[in-house]
């Protein structure tokens, strides 16, 4: 897959916060370790875990939730172009879906990272 120039593989989790279960989708490229164990844990290739993956795509399908991630994403787009426009401290803005990504800079120009702005913003997030 190829977004925004780079090549990705994107992870999801599966378990609805229930259980801890996830999928990779990726080029056949990325194959590369089928016969290495790597972050393999007790749950894995559990049934219960695979009865729940299954429930939460359902649930994804019947209840039409990509269309309405469709939905927030073109809300998400229009205000963060706002944002960019009002602020100068944004330099970037990444979004696909309702994955937003917002990079904080103290100057467009060079780019330098806003730590401490970015850092002020996490935290008033949390609150």
């Amino acid at each position: 897959m190829y977004l925004w120039g780079y090549k990705l593989a994107f992870g999801k989790g599966l378990g609805g916060s229930l259980y801890p279960l996830s999928a990779v989708i990726g080029k056949e490229e990325f194959n590369i370790c089928q016969d290495i164990s790597l972050g393999h844990y007790t749950h894995e290739k559990s049934p219960l875990g695979c009865a729940i993956g299954n429930a939460v795509i359902e649930y994804i399908e019947n209840n039409n939730i990509l269309s309405h991630v469709k939905e927030l994403e073109t809300i998400l787009y229009t205000r963060t172009k706002e944002m960019k426009a009002k602020f100068e401290c944004i330099g970037d803005v990444r979004l696909i879906g309702a994955l937003l990504g917002i990079e904080l800079v103290k100057n467009r120009q060079i780019k330098e990272k806003a730590t401490i702005e970015a850092e002020k913003v996490l935290y008033l997030c949390l609150e």
